[in-house]
């Protein structure tokens, strides 16, 4: 028995640039915004190096309210571990350092650490770069900081980076170094201090001299210039419903633990030249070796200073941010809040906003048929927010084209939506093998008239929309045993508005 048949939407994102789509991503962000549940952003899409979208919104400081700008400075927290890699990793390049030296090659101190049953291991500085280290989570020292508990502290800030890692020396090992994956900040600290006796300079200095200057990151800042504190966001966080001041920038103090594992300040601008290091791996500053080094997954999963997922290399700050960037696509996306909240309402939120990003890239699927979501039919769009969401359409103006088909040709139809120009109608199958000839040159007829109505009003040349729509109409009416026939034909049938002459059947003619 056939399934009754229906109009129904779905939606296949076109690839071009991906800007009409990334309206949906922004959307999320604005709409935090404004309901209350983030203070603001920076936002930046980018492809092969070009900007697609730079945008900001809401405030850098609610008390002075501060609005975010471009270039406004924010804390990107754990975003600087991978930039630490990369210093270490020039380092590699230079054959000062090896993947496979153990730490205490360079660090005595760590000679004699050992876990809680007194077992000594050697750790790699593979391991401190890929979170298998063994190491304490945190320092000892860090007696507070987001997310462990509450606002950073001058003492903190003000600590030594030699002093912080001898106590990480002192600590027990939690695991058999490469036995486990476990994320680190102490890890970081260890390869911020190997880079320091290595180099003889500081890890900030040294950071700035072999990766941040040579790739033009000349306002990225492991202490901002007390002349740049009004440029300084703050960072806020919400706990029980309660709002809190986490880090608000002190220019008169001095800020001497530069944090390897995250105490870069920054903005998406100046970020983009690090992701694109990676993308183009054109040996300029890391070789290509170094590269695909920090891009291979880990015995446990990671990359080398990048986490990996998704075919995406990426890092998340605890202050609010997220970079990441798809070798396939060429896309990088850059979101930095300042905001943490203990119910993960704003982790959710950057997740959504990458994926909707990537899906904004994704390359158009030709008619899938049925839907993945479905189980043997069509799904059917029946409430508005679903037919904005899903088919990037105005609900009024669908129900207007639904009526008009119903009208003309007495049918009910399924459509597949098609965004960059084009509607294209196919007729649900159901459990059916075959397609009538009437049912056929009833979808025929259908299919032309929609052609006729979105070739007329199509943003881009009528030339160019009967093209797509001709083009669309092949691949769909081909499926189901219609054969377009010449394309003369087919453009005298449109511009003589006769629509039933475009198709015809194979092996016979289309009637009604």
């Amino acid at each position: 028995m056939r399934k009754q048949t229906f109009l129904t939407l779905t939606a296949a994102v076109s690839l071009v640039h991906g800007q009409d789509t990334l309206d949906r991503a922004f959307k999320l962000l604005n709409d935090a915004v404004d309901r209350g549940e983030l203070p603001g952003y920076i936002a930046l899409v980018a492809r092969d190096g070009e900007i697609l979208r730079h945008e900001t919104r809401g405030v850098s400081d609610i008390e002075a309210q501060e609005p975010f700008t471009t270039n406004t400075l924010c804390w990107i927290a754990s975003i600087t571990k991978p930039v630490t890699a990369a210093a270490a990793m020039t380092l590699v390049d230079a054959k000062k350092l090896a993947l496979e030296d153990a730490v205490e090659k360079y660090l005595p101190e760590f000679r004699e650490q050992s876990d809680e049953a007194g077992q000594r291991y050697p750790i790699t500085i593979r391991q401190l770069m890929s979170h298998t280290s063994g190491l304490v989570p945190n320092p000892p020292t860090r007696r507070s900081g987001w997310p462990i508990g509450g606002p950073l502290d001058d003492f903190w800030l003000q600590q030594n980076l030699a002093e912080v890692v001898d106590t990480i020396a002192r600590s027990r090992l939690r695991f058999a170094p490469g036995s486990k994956v476990e994320y680190s900040n102490s890890a970081l600290f260890v390869l911020g201090r190997i880079i320091e006796v290595i180099s003889g300079k500081s890890y900030a200095d040294y950071v700035k001299a072999a990766v941040l200057e040579p790739l033009g990151m000349t306002d990225t800042w492991y202490a901002p210039p007390s002349s740049e504190a009004k440029r300084v966001a703050v960072i806020y966080a919400r706990r029980d419903g309660n709002r809190e001041t986490i880090f608000r920038f002190k220019p008169s103090l001095r800020i001497t633990n530069t944090a390897p594992d995250g105490g870069l300040f920054s903005y998406p601008a100046q970020f983009v030249p690090f992701l694109r290091m990676f993308l183009d791996n054109d040996g300029t500053v890391l070789s290509k070796r170094a590269v695909n080094e920090m891009l291979t997954p880990q015995p446990q999963g990671w990359g080398l200073g990048w986490s990996l997922k998704d075919g995406l290399f990426l890092h998340e700050g605890s202050s609010g941010t997220l970079a990441w960037a798809d070798p396939k696509t060429r896309v990088m996306g850059i979101l930095f809040t300042q905001f943490r909240d203990r119910q993960d309402t704003d982790a959710r939120l950057r997740e959504q906003f990458r994926e909707a990003v990537r899906n904004a890239f994704q390359p158009p699927r030709e008619a899938y048929f049925p839907p993945p979501e479905s189980q043997g039919g069509w799904r059917k769009l029946d409430r508005p927010d679903e037919v904005r969401r899903i088919a990037g359409m105005d609900p009024e103006k669908l129900q207007a084209l639904k009526e008009w088909l119903l009208q003309s040709d007495n049918r009910d139809f399924a459509a597949d939506v098609i965004r960059h120009g084009y509607i294209v109608l196919e007729v649900e199958r159901g459990n059916s093998a075959k397609t009538d000839s009437r049912r056929v040159a009833s979808v025929s007829k259908a299919v032309c008239a929609t052609v006729l109505a979105i070739a007329s009003t199509a943003k881009s040349t009528r030339v160019d929309a009967e093209e797509n729509a001709i083009r669309g109409c092949r691949v769909r009416l081909h499926s189901m045993g219609a054969i377009l026939r010449t394309e003369w034909e087919c453009r005298r049938a449109i511009s003589r508005e006769s629509p039933t002459a475009c198709f015809t059947k194979a092996g016979g003619a289309t009637g009604r």
